[in-house]
């Protein structure tokens, strides 16, 4: 088994890719729900959060941070880069 076997890598692979089909099709963005994008991508910034150094005891912390950003900013998303790219910004400046 490799890291990309595990549940999580294969569960956030197909929202990039009906990012990348729908901005490509023309049709106007519609950003995601923040439920979908929590249950997509929270396990993806756990680890981003760790790799980055932050301890065990502050990614909670980071985390209720940086959802807070998404929570109040999702609706300014415009979709030019994927959700993924824009989440790690966030995760970093956070």
């Amino acid at each position: 088994m490799t890291a990309h076997d595990d549940g999580a890598a294969l569960g956030s692979a197909p929202a990039r890719a009906d990012e990348r089909r729908e901005a490509a099709s023309g049709a106007p963005f519609v950003p995601p729900s923040f439920d979908e994008v929590y249950e997509a991508h929270v396990d993806y910034l756990w680890r981003a959060a760790r790799g980055m150094g932050v301890s065990p005891a502050a990614v909670d912390d980071v985390l209720q941070d940086l959802f807070l950003v998404v929570h109040r900013r999702l609706p300014d998303f415009e979709g030019r880069a994927s959700l993924r790219t824009w989440l790690t910004r966030i995760l970093v400046r956070v």
